[in-house]
């Protein structure tokens, strides 16, 4: 890519409507889900760690694999940067998911004392 050249946008809406999902809605699902199948059935074993990864996993970065897919789609560079940089503000705010590791932590803690 030149310089100067137009490097892609970051549609907000989407990016808005990720946030809220990966931030809120999951940990909003995956924290009761994983504490009643810890609590309530032998599915798993008796291990806080495993639910507390659990627990997490649905709240993870996006994908960097979004990149490599363009690549194989045969995505222009304009489509390539709009991902690079969706990316970057997704990991920019990262630091959100210490509501879901807190909200996590104390149901593992309660599953385990349970």
């Amino acid at each position: 890519m030149k310089k100067g050249e137009e490097s892609g946008s970051v549609p907000w809406t989407p990016m808005v409507l990720v946030t809220v999902i990966r931030f809120v809605v999951w940990p909003v699902v995956s924290i009761p889900v994983i504490w009643a199948v810890a609590t309530k059935t032998s599915w798993l074993d008796r291990d806080p760690i495993l639910w507390f990864v659990m627990m997490l996993m649905p709240t993870g970065p996006p994908a960097m694999k979004l990149t490599a897919l363009a690549d194989v789609n045969g995505a222009d560079e304009k489509e390539k940067m709009s991902i690079a940089k969706f990316l970057t503000i997704s990991y920019a705010i990262s630091p959100l998911i210490c509501f879901a590791v807190v909200g996590s932590l104390k149901a593992s803690q309660a599953a385990a004392g349970s």
